[in-house]
Order: C-alpha cells, then sequence, then structure tokens
C-alpha cells in the first residue's frame, strides 16, 4: 500500500504539468493579441486631410530656411501637423507604385519634397484641384 508521501510526486508532476499548460496558452494568447493588433494598425486607413485646415501656410523657399537653419525646432513646430507650401515645381516623377511626387523649389542644392497619394494624379497637382498632405 501507498503511503500519503509517495502519492505526493505524481501530484506535483500533474499540477507542474498543468501550470505549464495554463501558461502556454496565456502566452499564446498574448502573442495573438499582439499580432491581430499589430495587424490591424498596419491596415489602418490613412486619416483624410482634404477637409482639415493647414496649421501653417508657407513657401517652400520659407520651410526649406526654417529646417535649414534648424531641424529639430523645424520638426518640433511643423512634424505631424497640416503645412500648406506653394511653391514653383523642379520636378516631378511618379515611381512604379504610382505615387506621384513633387520637388517644390527650396533652395540653391535642395527642395521640399511632395509626395500624393494614388487618388491624386498629375493634373491634381498641377494645381487644377487642391492637393494635401501631411509633413
Amino acid at each position: 500500500m501507498l503511503t500519503s508521501s509517495q502519492h505526493l510526486p505524481y501530484i506535483n508532476a500533474l499540477s507542474r504539468k498543468q501550470r505549464m499548460k495554463k501558461i502556454l496558452i496565456i502566452v499564446l494568447i498574448v502573442l495573438g493579441s499582439a499580432f491581430a493588433y499589430g495587424y490591424y494598425l498596419y491596415h489602418k486607413p490613412h486619416q483624410g486631410l482634404a477637409n482639415k485646415q493647414a496649421s501653417f501656410a508657407m513657401t517652400s523657399k520659407e520651410l526649406f530656411t526654417a529646417y535649414d537653419q534648424n531641424e529639430d525646432n523645424a520638426n518640433q513646430k511643423y512634424l505631424g501637423k497640416i503645412v500648406s507650401v506653394t511653391g514653383r515645381v523642379a520636378d516631378k516623377a511618379m515611381d512604379a507604385k504610382g505615387t506621384f511626387s513633387v520637388i517644390l523649389e527650396g533652395g540653391e542644392m535642395a527642395g521640399v519634397g511632395c509626395q500624393f497619394d494614388k487618388k491624386c494624379s498629375e493634373s491634381d497637382a498641377r494645381g487644377k484641384k487642391r492637393t494635401s498632405g501631411l509633413l
């Protein structure tokens, strides 16, 4: 006949397996939730800017000068805000993905780059229609 001390290792082993199973289930739930949240953020639609007011309005040369003089201050002031930029087009291009981009004159050797989403055509960027972007 087995004594109670002889049953104890079997009971401890069984509870250890149950604990490991619970921990594994919790870890899988956390990883699955993190994956689902990351997938949601990756496929989240971008905010529409067409009906929003610009926080700042300036020429491309003014924006270029602000960044040329002090990039950190310009980032604090303009980054993540809607900036209305006007200027003379120095170059334009469309990449393989269909993203239209325009370089506005800013300085002697550089300019201000503007990228438009796929809904914006080249004629929109020429000024026939209001275009917008986020800095």
